[in-house]
């Protein structure tokens, strides 16, 4: 055989080989894990669809409980009071919760009160059209914490409802509050934002224009076991019967298929010049390529989302690595902001007891190693039961907005730490030398603070709002306090009682030194 049909037939043979291997490589090994990678996408952006939705439903029951659990309320439905919907429902301030509708249940099922918003404004509805055919009455009355999904006129929502009581149940419920939060296009957008599903809601009667039942999930969703573009999920009512269709569309890009543009390109190229195209591929897109694989797959195995920093000469390339840089940057600014909604108090801006629980054990490590001493404050609003059960819940919250500002102007240094402990409690960690700096610090509270002069008739120490402070501080630090970080707390808790038992509107202040307590009122 001469050598050039030799040739031939080996880079034939070569062709062949390299062309075969390259298609069962994709079919057989590459094709699977970008199905399996697409499909676990998929679901992941199903269970973030409803987690999300599920996020939504979660702090519409927190916000019911919290006034269906009033003394306000109960009180409302148990003897009643004219003026309890106009001081509460009808102010301007009830639209901040951003409730599309509010319903009042008698024991017996009959409606109280309901109203709902339009055009900006809260009003009184017709109580016949106020309950949806997909509300289990029996189940709102009889049975405490209660959510799901209602169509409200062409519209689905969905609600929340508690059964009403006295703030300390010590009487039977009284009836049930229903809040009802429309599904609007600010939900759909932040899937979208999310997830990169589009999302719309169909009628119930959507399925049967299908031609395939096949993409139909279970209700409430389930796992996807096959790759499609298109999901429909069937949503439940309260009695299990379906309200709406759930549509779910997936980026068609990012559903692989066996062959592609560039699959094609390179199996005729391999083809034509097998050696010198297989080498300038794999420099010039196969390298950058599996670097930029590389690092995703390394994103995949950390469970962490990074920039991808390498750069080439391909346009596809770097396109999609400035799109998925583009989305790294989103994902880090949500994350950094659900970072710190998770360590504000949602009602005052302050810190809350988390990130109090985290800077305080920095703090403390800190007076513990350089010896510098440190001074932990515990502060209660006097009687601030009785100020919430006259004056209402949403007075109360006013209330806390307006001490928390006011403290926060006198605990600045960035080394001082102010939080909300918990209700009507606030926690402060201030740098301090010596006593009389802290009863200068305990003192300025107490007056900032009836400066404010918030009225509070029910108080047994002053007709406006007051405080309560206690102190615990630690003026010789050393290695001795290390271990103890909650002795302090506990300390300065137990002087906010002593301030309390000392008539309130004043502040108690106890020393923490070595193996033993010294207290200074």
């Amino acid at each position: 055989m001469r050598l050039n049909y030799l040739l031939l037939l080996t880079a034939l043979i070569y062709m062949l080989i390299l062309s075969c291997s390259l298609l069962a490589y994709r079919v057989f090994i590459t094709y699977p894990k970008l199905q399996n990678s697409a499909l676990d996408l998929q679901n992941r952006n199903l269970q973030s669809t409803f987690s999300t939705l599920r996020s939504k439903m979660d702090d519409l029951s927190s916000l019911n409980f919290k006034w269906a659990k009033s003394d306000e309320t109960y009180g409302y439905l148990a003897v009643g009071d004219p003026e309890y919907i106009s001081r509460n429902i009808l102010r301007p301030s009830f639209l901040k919760y951003d409730i599309d509708a509010v319903i009042i249940l008698n024991s017996d099922g009959s409606v109280k009160y309901s109203g709902k918003k339009e055009n900006e404004k809260f009003i009184s509805s017709n109580h016949s059209e106020a309950l949806s055919s997909d509300f289990n009455i029996n189940k709102i009355i009889n049975s405490d914490d209660q959510q799901g999904l209602v169509t409200i006129g062409n519209d689905l929502a969905y609600f929340s409802s508690h059964q009403v009581q006295d703030s300390e149940f010590d009487y039977d419920p009284s009836g049930a509050v229903v809040f009802i939060k429309l599904i609007t296009a600010d939900f759909f957008a932040q899937i979208r934002l999310l997830t990169d599903l589009k999302l719309s809601i169909k009628k119930p009667g959507y399925l049967s224009t299908l031609h395939s039942k096949e993409g139909i999930l279970e209700s409430g969703g389930s796992d996807i076991l096959k790759l499609r573009p298109t999901h429909y999920i069937p949503l439940n009512n309260q009695n299990s019967s379906v309200v709406a269709i759930m549509k779910l569309a997936s980026d068609p890009d990012k559903i692989p298929s066996i062959f592609d543009t560039t699959i094609v390109i390179a199996i005729l190229g391999l083809a034509l010049l097998p050696i010198v195209l297989t080498l300038a591929i794999w420099k010039i897109f196969i390298r950058p390529a599996t670097h930029v694989f590389h690092q995703i797959r390394c994103m995949e195995e950390n469970g962490s989302i990074s920039f991808i920093t390498n750069k080439s000469n391909i346009h596809e390339l770097d396109n999609f690595t400035n799109k998925f840089n583009a989305l790294v940057e989103k994902i880090h600014s949500h994350q950094l902001e659900l970072k710190k909604q998770s360590l504000t108090d949602s009602l005052t801006g302050i810190p809350n007891r988390r990130q109090f629980d985290k800077r305080f054990d920095e703090s403390w490590r800190s007076s513990v190693r350089y010896q510098s001493p440190i001074c932990i404050i515990m502060i209660d609003i006097d009687y601030f039961k009785s100020f919430n059960d006259h004056y209402g819940h949403q007075a109360g919250d006013d209330a806390l907005i307006q001490v928390a500002n006011e403290l926060n102007r006198y605990v600045r240094r960035s080394s001082d730490l102010l939080a909300r402990y918990g209700g009507e409690e606030f926690i402060a960690v201030v740098k301090t030398s010596n006593e009389e700096e802290v009863r200068e610090v305990l003192e300025t509270i107490r007056k900032c603070i009836e400066k404010l002069k918030i009225p509070h008739i029910h108080s047994e120490v002053a007709s406006h709002i007051t405080v309560s402070s206690g102190a615990c501080l630690i003026d010789e630090p050393g290695m001795w306090m290390k271990d103890k970080m909650l002795e302090a707390i506990k300390i300065s808790d137990m002087a906010l009682y002593q301030s309390k038992d000392n008539g309130r509107n004043t502040f108690t202040i106890n020393h923490l030194i070595e193996d033993k307590l010294k207290k200074i009122s």
